[in-house]
């Protein structure tokens, strides 16, 4: 089983935790500053474990990051190139969910000679 960080707990993140837990191959690390939004997917998703943090904090996401496989952003967009700098400084694969342009743009200069995946916008619009 691979650990896997899920950022934001919101309606998008309780459904990717919901495929991603359900699927019984992965534990998810779900991070958000919303500790009930947190509590409402550790307690249906198995293999779902809680970490209250502000994710667009550098060392609480390297905290969180520690030892992981991958983290999947479902953040808001303007999030997601300090998660992906941390995610490539922690070695993770990253995904994420935005359309934004100049975020996507960011975030693939950012994966120029990285070691792991990067895949940006894996979302589905209108969301």
């Amino acid at each position: 089983m691979r650990d896997v960080v899920l950022i934001g707990a919101g309606k998008i993140g309780r459904m990717v935790a919901h495929f991603l837990g359900f699927s019984g191959d992965y534990a998810l690390r779900v991070v958000d500053g919303d500790q009930a939004a947190v509590d409402r997917i550790c307690t249906r998703v198995p293999g779902a474990r809680g970490h209250a943090a502000d994710f667009t904090d550098p060392a609480a996401l390297d905290e969180v990051m520690r030892g992981a496989a991958a983290v999947v952003s479902c953040a808001p967009f303007h999030c997601n190139p300090v998660i992906a700098e941390r995610a490539r400084a922690n070695r993770l694969h990253y995904f994420d969910l935005t359309e934004d342009v100049r975020v996507t743009d960011q975030v693939e200069a950012l994966a120029k000679g990285a070691e792991t995946a990067f895949v940006p916008q894996c979302g589905l619009a209108p969301g």
